[in-house]
């Protein structure tokens, strides 16, 4: 037994030494991938100019997204895909109104069977309110599938962050706020064709200044590719739709990050900008940095739903993991024979 575990750890060490051998080529292929699989920023007026789909409405389909995301515990790169995956199919096809939740449903679900989860499509009518039939998800799959020509390897923003992360030790608190940041600025149209690594770096230098941890150093700028002047414009436009839109959109991300395991930042965040929180436009110099706790816990922090989330702030070697958030309970959420999509909560409502 012992030289067969000694076998397996030489075995992973051998893999971890290749990984990180062509760890520059990897993040250099996904840099590549993000420039090649971005949606147009202005495809509401072209492409869905005559269908009568606005931002509005694409807000409030995400927001629903971000819902049973989070109700199923998914895995938290799935988010970033689908969105993705519907801002793409959006910018090519026309869209009616009354097929908008199907377009969303549809992504979602071949985001999760992209993460290696199971839907099960008998039971997506049901989520949707019995709107469409099961034969209508059926054929939107294969017709997104065939308009994304099957590319679905978007690197979204957390690979990102965790390895910019990786230059600060795995600190979880700014991973975390940089998480949240992330989550709350999805509804937004403005965001909708940025890099996913420039918004990572952006969101995580953002939280390295609201917790005080001192200046965007030479290795950070050399393991994220971007400068300050360069994270600058987009750290203030994400403050500022902080500051405008934080109290009531994307409640369901606050509520999650309100939570004891995500160390709080929800109301970090909020008591920062509350107190009139702003960034300057030259890197800040090394101060003494805030220090992020799970004291004062409340009942919500002890409820079922909290002990069987997948998100990152449960385990203490996340840092380390290449599928971040993947806990054993959040694989089993969507699996055959386990609770899906046909379980739905009827109260989980979609209106635009």
């Amino acid at each position: 037994m012992s030289r067969h575990y000694n076998h397996n750890n030489r075995h992973c060490e051998h893999h971890d030494q290749i990984v990180s051998e062509y760890k520059d080529e990897i993040f250099k292929h996904m840099r590549e991938l993000q420039d090649e699989m971005l949606p147009d920023p202005n495809y509401m007026a072209i492409k869905q100019r005559e269908t009568g789909l606005d931002w509005r409405m694409r807000s409030s389909l995400i927001l629903w997204l971000v819902e049973v995301h989070s109700g199923y515990h998914l895995r938290e790169e799935i988010i970033f895909l689908a969105i993705n995956y519907l801002d793409r199919f959006l910018s090519l096809k026309e869209v009616s109104i009354d097929r908008l939740q199907l377009v969303g449903t549809i992504a979602l679900s071949i985001a999760v069977k992209y993460e290696g989860q199971r839907v099960r499509m008998k039971s997506l009518p049901k989520l949707c309110g019995g709107a469409y039939k099961a034969e209508d998800f059926r054929k939107a799959e294969i017709y997104m599938l065939d308009k994304l020509r099957y590319k679905l390897g978007w690197p979204g923003p957390l690979i990102f962050v965790r390895k910019i992360n990786e230059i600060d030790a795995w600190e979880s608190g700014a991973r975390i706020l940089a998480k949240y940041l992330l989550e709350a600025i999805l509804p937004d149209e403005s965001f909708v064709a940025e890099r996913p690594s420039i918004t990572a770096a952006a969101t995580y230098c953002l939280a390295r200044c609201m917790l005080g941890m001192g200046e965007w150093t030479p290795l950070h700028v050399r393991i994220s590719e971007y400068n300050y002047s360069q994270l600058y414009p987009l750290m203030a436009a994400i403050l500022e739709w902080l500051n405008e839109h934080l109290k009531h959109s994307c409640l369901e991300v606050f509520d999650k990050y309100f939570l004891r395991r995500n160390l709080r930042v929800a109301r970090f965040v909020k008591e920062k900008l509350d107190s009139g929180f702003v960034i300057g436009d030259q890197c800040p110099a090394s101060i003494v940095s805030v220090e992020l706790d799970a004291k004062n816990s409340s009942d919500e922090d002890s409820s079922s739903n909290e002990g069987s989330s997948s998100n990152e702030g449960s385990s203490s070697n996340e840092g380390s993991s290449s599928n971040e958030g993947s806990s054993s309970n959040e694989e089993s959420s969507l699996n055959e024979g386990s609770s899906s999509y046909e379980d739905c909560n009827s109260e989980i409502y979609f209106s635009i």
